[in-house]
């Protein structure tokens, strides 16, 4: 009876960690894809352009270096045309968040909380703060114009 329960048992373990959704890394053209979807939900692409991944740019915010494969960080989320907000974007190795920076406190928490998994330097940390206030402030700066002109 015992060996019964054991094969049971095993079984069901078995069973738990196939069904357990497996979380893909992310890759370049994951990212694109996903980015592009979030764009097209904020209606900054339309169904013609949401194939077309030239229209935007993920760029580190930090470095202002281009994406590449498995590169964690945080980047600016850019289209390519005017009066569009520019978003910001947290990406991990499986992972990738969208944060509409002119909700400064909620998306500075958040970021911040992804700042501290990255284990950098102080020195660092601050560059990234600078550099996100900087697009809440270019924001601002662009919703201001656009509602001018």
């Amino acid at each position: 009876m015992m060996t019964n329960n054991k094969i049971i048992l095993c079984f069901l373990i078995t069973l738990i960690f196939s069904c357990t959704p497996k979380q893909e890394k992310l890759n370049i053209n994951s990212i694109k894809k996903q980015s592009a979807a979030f764009l097209k939900e904020k209606g900054h692409l339309d169904n013609v352009n949401i194939e077309n991944h030239d229209r935007f740019s993920l760029i580190e915010i930090k470095n202002n270096g281009t994406l590449t494969e498995n590169e964690k960080g945080i980047y600016r989320l850019v289209t390519h045309t005017s009066h569009v907000p520019i978003y910001a974007v947290t990406l991990s190795e499986n992972e990738i968040k969208f944060y509409n920076i002119n909700n400064l406190s909620k998306s500075l928490s958040e970021i911040v909380a992804f700042l501290d998994k990255m284990e950098i330097s102080d020195e660092d940390y601050i560059i990234y703060l600078e550099k996100l206030i900087k697009m809440y402030k270019n924001n601002n700066v662009l919703r201001a114009n656009s509602i001018k002109g």
